[in-house]
């Protein structure tokens, strides 16, 4: 939370196990809020249904902060 009292949050997937850049993906920041709703959808392209089904999907909510990220 910042000194305002509100948040930045954004969200950050990940496919893992995975190194790829293509298995790391964010959500647009959400400024100024302490409810925030996302309504994006995000595609992994080149990941095959046998691949998907031995992977878990990660999901991060973190506050953008100028100075850094915090773990919401």
């Amino acid at each position: 939370m910042d000194k305002n009292g509100f948040s930045d949050p954004y969200v950050k997937f990940y496919l893992i196990p995975g190194a790829a850049k293509a298995t790391k993906l964010a959500s647009k920041t959400i400024e100024k809020s302490l409810n925030p709703e996302w309504n994006e959808e995000f595609t992994y392209y080149g990941i095959s249904e046998e691949d998907r089904l031995k992977k878990t999907l990660r999901i991060t909510v973190l506050d953008r902060d100028r100075i850094g990220s915090d773990f919401l």
